[in-house]
């Protein structure tokens, strides 16, 4: 970054659900291309593999504070770094498609099924899947609107779980705050530039 060369790239890119941001390699692929296409970005910042991530020490949760304080010089430098903006968002596998996640659930199976069918539409429940200790996934007969969801999540939480959302998350780019984040930083200093230095930024 200090050397002014705009040779490290940073990852802008939502993430695809809340416990692993690509678990299907679709973003890691664009990022290789990406940086075949762009010889000369020698590093890549990438918050899941840069920042240490959970279980986390404490040592490690100082590194991981520390790199949310500093995240933003890296989105904001218009000569040091390269922002590699991945916006799109996959088809949902389908063995994701329509499913709950709860995380750190307090209850039984059959608790978890009645309140999740007293919450939204009678029968809503097809299966209930645990997938490690306190993580559940439920599988839905359709796909429950976001107000749905919402609602859900809030009548959950504390009650049955902690954490209650979508296994795979398909909220646009544009609609989620930490990309919104990196986007207006990103963009807040050209923004700012005139003409002939911008033009000599992207000669960069």
């Amino acid at each position: 970054v200090r050397e002014r060369r705009r040779g490290l790239g940073v990852l802008s890119y939502p993430w695809l659900s809340a416990s692993h941001p690509d678990p299907y390699g679709a973003r890691l692929r664009a990022v290789k291309r990406a940086l075949e296409q762009n010889p000369h970005i020698m590093g890549l910042f990438w918050d899941f593999a840069s920042l240490p991530q959970k279980p986390r020490s404490e040592d490690e949760e100082k590194v991981f504070r520390l790199g949310l304080r500093k995240m933003s010089d890296l989105y904001a430098s218009a000569v040091g770094t390269v922002v590699l903006r991945c916006a799109c968002i996959p088809e949902c596998p389908p063995e994701l498609r329509d499913v709950l996640r709860l995380e750190r659930t307090h209850v039984d199976e059959a608790d978890i099924r009645l309140a999740v069918q007293g919450s939204i539409t009678p029968n809503q429940v097809k299966r209930i899947e645990v997938m490690a200790k306190g993580i559940l996934h439920v599988h839905l007969a359709t796909t429950p609107s976001q107000a749905d969801m919402d609602s859900l999540a809030e009548l959950l939480c504390g009650k049955v779980c902690d954490h209650a959302y979508l296994a795979y998350n398909a909220r646009p780019y544009n609609d989620r705050g930490w990309c919104f984040f990196e986007s207006v930083v990103s963009s807040e200093l050209l923004g700012r530039l005139n003409p002939k230095v911008k033009a000599a930024i992207a000669g960069l």
